[in-house]
């Protein structure tokens, strides 16, 4: 079975055969410099302050699990602030989440929101128990009331 559509280097294709070569004979000629090789990766230059701002996040959202309260510490302004003051501490150590900064910041943003739902939950259960002691006790309130009355 053929394919559908030729491949871009076929011979065959419609295409015009000199204007084929030239572009093959041009991105042959191209320096090692003006591309990146197959499949290489582009090198960025590490955002200390970003990568400090990340772990703050992270470590301030963990906490903020177990003690809701420090949410109202690490506001965005504190954030700003500790990242600028551990940007420089980190780059000399070359401490950085590097490529797993995606899930540590995942996990950051969600930890707390498990908390809080965790917390929501706990209420909820909280006042269904509550709703069904109240019940219970109006209903035994009812019942000794209601064997009073049949005495009296």
């Amino acid at each position: 079975m053929q394919s559908a559509t030729p491949s871009p280097t076929s011979s065959s294709s419609s295409a015009d055969p000199g204007l084929l070569e030239q572009a093959r004979s041009i991105d042959s000629s191209a320096a090692p410099a003006d591309r990146p090789a197959a499949g290489a990766a582009a090198v960025r230059p590490i955002d200390w302050t970003a990568e400090a701002r990340s772990l703050w996040s992270l470590s301030s959202g963990v906490i903020a699990v177990r003690f809701p309260s420090v949410k109202q510490v690490y506001t965005a302004e504190v954030l700003d602030r500790l990242s600028i003051a551990w940007a420089p501490v980190l780059e000399r150590h070359n401490l950085h989440l590097g490529r797993f900064t995606i899930y540590f910041v995942a996990a950051g943003a969600t930890l707390p929101i498990i908390g809080e739902s965790a917390d929501a939950i706990r209420a909820q259960l909280a006042a269904e128990l509550a709703a069904k002691k109240a019940a219970e006790a109006s209903a035994g309130r009812s019942a000794a009331a209601s064997t009073e009355a049949a005495t009296v």
